[in-house]
């Protein structure tokens, strides 16, 4: 029970929490099963669109273990993002104190135009079909590859995808390439 003048919990922390209170009564104790849950409990609160306070991954961080079952994170991040859950996204850039790269036309996405850009999340850079791999540490850049398919060997009968090239990319080179004031280096 909350004391009085403390801040109400949200939906979301209200699920994860009645996750981390019933979970494994049925079944005996697991941590695998009960981290497994409370990632479950995390991904169906973003996807249904549950609307996500400003500080939830703080307030998760602090009472559920989620070094356990949430990673580095960014497979939350983007499922946020991807079910276009603003709240969740925003949500978990404060949380890890990061602002968010956006950029128009990406390749996928329930929603067109301007987009926050996650793992996974592509669009052309370059005159080429990139994929966000990562971000910088400090926030100030993100890593998208292309990537070319190798062919197919008799030892190696299901080509796989190789790194073609690797960019690093800022938000002011995002905005310029927006606006059409990109200009490609030559190598």
């Amino acid at each position: 029970m909350k004391a009085e003048g403390e801040a109400k919990d949200s939906p979301v922390i209200v699920l994860i929490q009645h996750v981390w209170d019933h979970a494994l009564a049925a079944t005996g104790h697991s941590w695998a099963r009960l981290n497994r849950s409370l990632r479950n409990a995390l991904v169906l609160a973003i996807d249904s669109g549950m609307k996500f306070g400003r500080d939830d991954f703080k307030v998760i961080e602090d009472r559920f273990r989620p070094s356990y079952w949430i990673s580095d994170g960014e497979g939350i991040y983007s499922t946020a993002v991807e079910s276009s859950n603003d709240t969740a996204a925003i949500a978990f850039e404060r949380w890890r104190d990061r602002k968010p790269f956006f950029f128009s036309d990406c390749f996928h996405g329930r929603k067109r135009g301007r987009q926050r850009l996650h793992v996974g999340a592509r669009f052309e850079w370059k005159s080429e079909h990139v994929t966000v791999t990562s971000f910088a540490d400090d926030g100030a850049s993100l890593v998208a590859c292309s990537h070319t398919r190798a062919k197919a060997t008799k030892e190696n009968q299901y080509p796989q995808d190789k790194v073609l090239h690797r960019h690093v990319i800022t938000r002011p080179e995002l905005t310029k390439a927006e606006k059409g004031q990109l200009v490609e280096q030559k190598a």
